[in-house]
């Protein structure tokens, strides 16, 4: 198990060393991100106007990280039971971190009683924008009842600076009010 862990972080480290090494001199650190247009709606929230939010849902909130290597985003949704909503979940880097995209990137839910996704898991071939300067997955939810839900999940990710490559892993919770 140990071998494991150290051959992880040893890839992620050559991955953000490879992905470095591809940047054009000069270029600015992270390049552009795309964002989409529109506010968000935050149950763990972040930064208004981040990342458009799917239905209705509670105003944003601050957006969370053990550290000031990342931010996390939640946003939250609501949606009639038996309607498809769409949850975002964003990773921003800190100031003078970037995203490793070659990094085994993924999302867990942890499915409760009443809801169902199409997709538990996602990985980055789903994120709605995976690039230095943000990850992004829109999570497509459905309650089979009224009520509040909390989704719990896992993100695993790592950011990188141009010396170090950080894997992390991040509990998250995505809130689904269906009415």
């Amino acid at each position: 198990m140990r071998r494991l862990a150290v051959a992880a972080v040893l890839l992620a480290v050559v991955a953000c060393k490879k992905a470095d090494s591809t940047k054009p001199s000069g270029s600015p650190p992270g390049g552009t991100a795309p964002v989409a247009a529109g506010g968000d709606r935050g149950a763990t929230g972040g930064p208004s106007g981040a990342i458009k939010g799917g239905g209705e849902g509670a105003g944003p909130a601050a957006p969370t990280g053990p550290d000031d290597q990342y931010q996390v985003e939640a946003v939250a949704v609501t949606g009639a039971p038996g309607a498809e909503t769409v949850a975002r979940v964003v990773v921003r880097p800190g100031k003078g971190f970037h995203m490793n995209k070659d990094y085994p990137t993924k999302l867990s839910l942890e499915l409760p009683a009443g809801v169902t996704s199409v997709k538990p898991v996602l990985e980055p071939a789903d994120a709605e924008a995976f690039d230095d300067n943000q990850l992004a997955f829109a999570v497509k939810l459905t309650a089979a009842s009224a009520g509040d839900y909390s989704i719990p999940g896992t993100l695993k990710f790592a950011v990188c600076t141009e010396s170090t490559c950080n894997p992390k892993k991040h509990a998250i919770a995505l809130a689904l009010k269906a009415q």
